[in-house]
């Protein structure tokens, strides 16, 4: 009888010593040690990463924002330089036209004065 005493006693304090190191070596690395501190530590991390994943978004959707006008500026800055391009195209073409007008003003004048003279 003493002998199962015994044993049962040791078995029970090898039980609470072993579940003491178990709570002890949990503590120890941070995790809970209950379920309401599970769940506590289950919904900060949730928390932390719906935080992140908006934070995530946030700097995509300001990239892409970003890109966009971006785009846009560049797509203005063409359209300036085209717009330029054009006018001076349309600048010359008027100047060429008024030389062709010149030159055969020009022409007609010395033909005149040719048949005047003959």
């Amino acid at each position: 009888v003493f002998s199962l005493v015994v044993g049962l006693g040791l078995t029970a304090a090898t039980g609470v010593a072993s579940g003491c190191l178990a709570l002890g070596w949990t503590r120890f690395r941070g995790m809970p040690l209950t379920e309401v501190a599970f769940a506590e530590h289950l919904q900060h991390a949730e928390e932390r990463f719906d935080l992140r994943s908006q934070e995530l978004c946030s700097k995509q959707v300001d990239a892409a924002v970003d890109g966009v006008r971006g785009y846009q500026d560049s797509l203005g800055r063409l359209s300036q330089q085209q717009h330029q391009q054009n006018r001076q195209q349309l600048e010359l073409m008027n100047s060429l036209r008024e030389h062709q007008e010149l030159v055969a003003a020009r022409h007609r004048e010395q033909q005149l004065l040719s048949c005047g003279m003959a």
